[in-house]
């Protein structure tokens, strides 16, 4: 285990425990690593290019230009989408009461007929000088 990462960490190589390298650092949040896998580091699909968070007991040292990995980069964090969605467990296209069709601008413009009649919110220009 090593000391909590800092943003002087972002941008170096890490390499599995062979020393090929797996991915780059991509940011730091809280001392926690969060590290772009390389192309070939992961199988592909819809997570791949998504950054993948460092335990600190999977670093075995980090140096002036590389993270070490006491093994290889650890899979996809279930733990990082429970954080992301703090526990969401709606869609949100039903939150939002939509059926998933796209809105269209129609359906929420004003007609300039509407609403015409003045309420008592509204000032008129002509109003002003009876206030006073």
């Amino acid at each position: 285990m090593c000391a909590p990462f800092t943003d002087h960490d972002v941008g170096k190589a890490v390499e599995n425990e062979e020393g090929e390298d797996v991915g780059v650092v991509a940011s730091v949040a809280d001392g926690v690593a969060y590290v772009l896998p390389a192309d070939d580091a992961v199988d592909s699909g819809a997570d791949a290019d998504r950054p993948r968070r460092l335990r600190p007991d999977s670093v075995r040292a980090i140096t002036e230009e590389t993270v070490r990995l006491e093994g290889g980069l650890p899979p996809e964090d279930e733990a990082a989408d429970a954080e992301r969605y703090r526990g969401l467990e709606a869609d949100p296209i039903e939150l939002a009461g939509g059926d998933g069709d796209p809105v269209t601008p129609d359906e929420f413009s004003v007609e300039p007929d509407e609403d015409t009649e003045p309420t008592d919110a509204a000032v008129e220009p002509d109003d002003e000088d009876d206030a006073k």
